[in-house]
């Protein structure tokens, strides 16, 4: 879990996952968390609360913020 970090530590952290091979996935809502959610093999956006930056850089839209409930292009 990350969290209280800059848009640019996000997006390192999951690229460098990337490079040793690792699947990754991350949930945001803001439009700090859109470089993330892009880099990510799996991105996961708020559909309430989350922003437009945010659901149109995430794979699947979680329609009312609960995982259990949710959309993918």
């Amino acid at each position: 879990v990350l969290a209280r970090s800059s848009p640019e530590d996000k997006k390192l952290l999951v690229k460098r996952f990337k490079e040793l091979g690792k699947t990754f996935a991350v949930n945001g809502d803001g439009t700090n968390d859109g470089p993330a959610l892009r880099t990510a093999d799996v991105g996961f956006s708020m559909g309430i609360y989350g922003t437009d930056v945010a659901e149109e850089a995430s794979s699947i839209i979680l329609m009312d913020d609960n995982f259990l409930h949710s959309k993918s292009d």
